[in-house]
């Protein structure tokens, strides 16, 4: 968002780069803050980059969302979830 970019191109200049791991996470695309929203809470192209993931030598991914508690796994799981459902 601030440096106007396009994210779709911007992103797959990156991907020229071969990264060795991605960082997964949602938000809104509009917000220059960075707001590690759980994946379909914002509004994130997360089928373009689940697609990027998918087709990186690597497809090694860290999903970096906020979580409300410490000791439970079920949002983790409902990311997961999400995650797998995107077609």
């Amino acid at each position: 968002v601030s440096l106007e970019q396009e994210p779709v191109g911007f992103i797959n200049d990156f991907m020229k780069l071969n990264p060795s791991y991605f960082h997964l996470t949602d938000g809104n695309m509009h917000q220059n803050q960075d707001e590690h929203l759980p994946l379909g809470d914002g509004n994130y192209n997360l089928k373009f980059l689940k697609e990027c993931v998918n087709r990186s030598k690597s497809k090694m991914a860290v999903i970096e969302t906020k979580r409300k508690s410490l000791t439970s796994l079920e949002e983790n799981a409902k990311d997961l979830k999400f995650l797998r459902g995107l077609e």
